[in-house]
């Protein structure tokens, strides 16, 4: 009876000294979420999108941060909860906030928990793209450039890259040889336009023809090039143009009792009693010009005294000229701003 007494003594506070064990052991740590993708010390293409693929031992929510110098950061947004399991992740674009190549940059993965350890962080590299380079368009595939009238003077030509890269434009004829060239910097994926006038690279105009124009794009060793043609033309086309001039560029006479005075209200024709003042504006027009049309601007002034004349005329005085005249007579007055001009004629473009 002795002995049962003491085994089941031994018994009891053995129970007893497990429990009080139990009651004062530090609670287990919570197993924390293992990054799957990307690996520690992984190389992600710039421009890739991820995702983050994490494994999740049990249900939580967690932080989770990725962040490339100043230049990207990126959020889940804080506290987002998880269910337990692999879970896939997705996240912006590595680039940029402004679309810049991420391309040499370590970037860093936190992952923030509530629990011991509350926090793991991993590295992975940002490279490059491999280079690739779009076919090249141009804006206008025919220009006429000769003379400088806005009219087609210039094209442009589009073209493409996806990482950053020199970008060179060279513009050559039939037989190889190159009359311009430009080269650009292109500071991050995405579309680029370098302009041609159709000129040389020293601003002289060049024959009409076909021309060849190649992009040529460089990055890390690699080079890929793509080409367009276009074409510079001149031919010459009938035009409305005008020709405008201010109270300056008019030329004035007098006779008998009248004067010409020039004021800020423009130039004053003014009679008093007088045979006439006069203002001549004098054009230079096209021998082929036709359908001229005149028009001379004027003003009314308080010295007109309404009686004698006042009157507007063109006439086409020879095969290059053409004169707009104004004159009053009598005891009348009137300001003169100017004269235009407007005809049709054949012209180069």
């Amino acid at each position: 009876m002795t002995r049962l007494r003491a085994m089941v003594g031994t018994t009891i506070t053995a129970i007893l000294g497990a429990v009080l064990a139990l009651s004062v052991a530090p609670p287990a740590s919570a197993a924390f979420p293992v990054l799957v993708t990307p690996a520690p010390g992984a190389s992600l293409v710039g421009g890739s999108s991820g995702p983050l693929v994490l494994d999740f031992p049990t249900p939580g929510s967690y932080s989770i941060f990725v962040q490339c110098g100043s230049t990207y950061i990126w959020s889940n947004g804080g506290r987002v909860p998880y269910p337990a399991g692999r879970q896939t992740i997705p996240i912006d674009p590595l680039e940029g906030i402004s679309g810049e190549d991420l391309g040499g940059a370590t970037c860093q993965t936190d992952i923030y928990g509530s629990e011991s350890p509350y926090k793991t962080t991993s590295t992975f590299t940002v490279i490059p793209p491999t280079l690739a380079l779009s076919p090249v368009t141009a804006t206008k595939d025919k220009i006429y450039p000769l003379v400088r009238d806005n009219y087609l003077d210039e094209t442009e030509f589009k073209f493409s890259v996806n990482r950053k890269a020199d970008a060179t434009l060279t513009v050559t004829d039939p037989e190889g040889k190159t009359y311009y060239t430009k080269s650009i910097w292109a500071d991050r994926a995405g579309e680029y336009r370098i302009a041609w006038k159709g000129q040389t690279t020293s601003g002289k105009p060049i024959k009409p023809g076909r021309y060849r124009a190649t992009i040529t794009a460089m990055a890390d060793g690699a080079t890929l090039s793509q080409s367009v043609r276009v074409q510079v033309a001149t031919k010459n086309v009938i035009r409305r143009q005008t020709i405008r001039k201010d109270e300056l560029g008019g030329r004035e006479t007098t006779g008998g009792n009248c004067r010409v005075e020039y004021e800020d209200e423009g130039t004053l024709l003014d009679c008093w009693g007088g045979a006439y003042a006069r203002s001549v504006f004098t054009f230079k027009i096209p021998a082929d010009a036709t359908n001229i049309r005149w028009r001379a601007r004027t003003s009314y002034t308080g010295l007109d005294k309404n009686r004698g004349s006042i009157t507007t005329n063109g006439n086409r005085t020879g095969k290059t000229t053409y004169q707009v005249r104004v004159q009053v007579t009598g005891w009348r007055a009137v300001y003169v701003h100017g004269a235009s001009l407007t005809y049709k004629a054949r012209v180069q473009i």
